[in-house]
């Protein structure tokens, strides 16, 4: 099994952007719930520029789903 690093965390969906744009992971987990910028917003902008990166989402809101660049998606109670 690959080793798995967390490279960093981010508070809001602007910050994940700048975050993924300095250090370019292989994965990102989203909320869909942030603020300034919720993670599909996100996550659209990001598949623009990261193309190769996977979105993996948690969200109280199942029905999102069909609209997510996800690979992954995990509910939340």
């Amino acid at each position: 099994m690959p080793e798995v690093e967390v490279v960093s965390t981010a508070n809001d969906g602007k910050e994940t952007i700048r975050q993924v744009e300095i250090h370019q992971p292989d994965v990102v987990f989203l909320d869909i719930d942030m603020p300034e910028m919720n993670g599909l917003e996100a996550a659209r902008e990001l598949a623009e520029i990261q193309p190769d990166t996977y979105f993996v989402f948690a969200t109280a809101f199942p029905f999102f789903a069909p609209q997510l660049p996800a690979r992954g998606l995990f509910r939340k109670c």
